[in-house]
């Protein structure tokens, strides 16, 4: 067991940044410029690769990195206020971080009690796209109680973080709103296959 002093030095070490971080910021230092950001995501099981282009100082062909999704590069995404290539591109990329996000809060409230927060705060703070795809579809309202009210507060805590981020990139109140409504769409298609019951309902 390590003593009190030896858990905070751990805890505030710098940990180690991957290697392709670790070359993309070497390149960038050196003078290369940053063309682009565009996301890979083909296999939703896994976390998404970042595809970044850089145009070397005086070398004509352009560099292109693979970067896996990791914390470290969206701290130097922060950092550099990178965004990705489109705005299709930045709306799956916050569907990743809510699915790994709220991932977390699922496995500790049961898939039942989450799905009622989810669905019942969401038709409560109205992203127009989000809830215009839930109509229809219920779960029961977990009564009124503290438990609901700290798993509300939980769910903003996950959101407001999403939000800042972008706001960070340098998008503004409007468009994180629109990425943020993008995502959850699909994000509850993904969970509840909405798009298909409506379909197969004729809707």
């Amino acid at each position: 067991m390590s003593t009190w002093s030896e858990f905070i030095t751990g805890a505030l070490a710098e940990r180690e940044e991957p290697e392709e971080v670790r070359r993309l910021r070497e390149e960038l230092e050196s003078g290369a410029l940053l063309v682009r950001i565009s996301l890979l995501w083909e296999d939703r099981r896994n976390p998404p690769v970042y595809d970044v282009v850089l145009a070397p100082r005086e070398v004509p062909a352009r560099r292109h990195i693979l970067v896996p999704h990791s914390a470290s590069f969206m701290r130097w995404a922060l950092e550099a206020k990178a965004r990705l290539a489109s705005p299709e591109e930045e709306a799956l990329r916050t569907l990743y971080l809510l699915q790994e996000r709220l991932r977390i809060l699922e496995q500790e409230w049961g898939s039942t009690y989450f799905n009622s927060i989810l669905v019942n705060h969401l038709r409560a703070l109205g992203p127009p796209r989000t809830v215009a795809l839930l109509a229809g579809h219920d779960e029961y309202p977990a009564p009124q109680s503290e438990t609901r009210t700290l798993a509300f507060a939980a769910f903003d805590a996950v959101l407001m973080a999403i939000a800042r981020d972008l706001k960070t990139l340098g998008y503004s109140d409007e468009q994180v709103a629109g990425l943020m409504d993008r995502a959850f769409e699909q994000y509850v298609d993904d969970k509840f296959h909405l798009r298909t019951r409506w379909t197969l309902l004729g809707r």
